[in-house]
């Protein structure tokens, strides 16, 4: 039996330490694919139409050259934004969630509500741009949050001596 040199309470620690790296994890698969990878061009295939200048058709490669930096331009816009919303709540809701010992809870509920968001997003179709941008907002402004909230939980994970190895863990995990 591999785990008969541990006491029950060891084995308990590394799972919650594993746990943690986990979900470092699973929330950089929304990043990496959802985030960085898939979402902007198809925002841009999304909206380029609906920049086009009246009279111009998807033909005309300048005409369609400029609605793409027009969309491009506006979903920049939608991240800062989503950013600098994520920089003024996530102290808020960091305090809150020391204040009243309920970090876990609100870290699952906000990756619940991610999950959620972020799965609606391969409902959108064609002209869809606002929705695709509003469901992006929010994907962006909670998993921000949700990164904070679980970076906090990493003291009340492990012990002060393993910190830099936990951490380690997560982020070569993630």
């Amino acid at each position: 039996m591999r785990h008969a040199q541990y006491t029950n309470e060891e084995i308990t620690y590394r799972r919650r330490i594993i746990s943690w790296a986990l979900y470092d994890w699973a929330n950089h698969a929304y990043i990496t694919i959802t985030a960085t990878t898939y979402f902007p061009p198809y925002f841009l295939a999304l909206a380029a139409p609906a920049f086009l200048k009246t009279g111009m058709g998807e033909t005309n490669e300048a005409a369609m050259a400029i609605a793409r930096d027009s969309a491009s331009n506006v979903f920049a816009f939608t991240i800062a934004l989503a950013l600098f919303t994520a920089a003024v709540l996530a102290p808020v809701v960091g305090t809150y969630a020391d204040l009243t010992d309920r970090r876990k809870r609100i870290l699952i509920r906000l990756t619940f509500a991610g999950g959620l968001l972020a799965s609606s997003m391969s409902l959108l179709t064609g002209g869809m741009w606002i929705p695709a941008l509003v469901l992006y907002f929010l994907t962006q402004v909670i998993i921000n949050i949700a990164l904070g909230l679980n970076s906090s939980l990493l003291p009340h994970t492990a012990h002060p001596e393993d910190l830099n190895r936990a951490s380690s863990l997560g982020y070569a995990m993630g």
